[in-house]
């Protein structure tokens, strides 16, 4: 994730009014491998990827 696309985020929320804002980002990946009396039985892949924005008004969040 490019640092400048959360730093446009935080930069859009505080021109829309917020007092402060935050931008988040986690990438991971997983790989499992089940084997089964030495056969292979299951091959799992998985990717994930989270943005989040916190926005502070006032003493609000959302």
């Amino acid at each position: 994730m490019d640092e400048t696309l959360l730093n446009d985020l935080v930069g859009a929320a505080m021109a829309a009014g917020a007092d402060a804002a935050e931008a988040a980002y986690a990438e991971r990946q997983s790989l499992s491998v089940s084997v089964r009396l030495g056969d292979l039985e299951e091959v799992e892949r998985e990717e994930a990827r989270d943005l989040g924005l916190r926005v502070f008004v006032g003493k609000r969040q959302a």
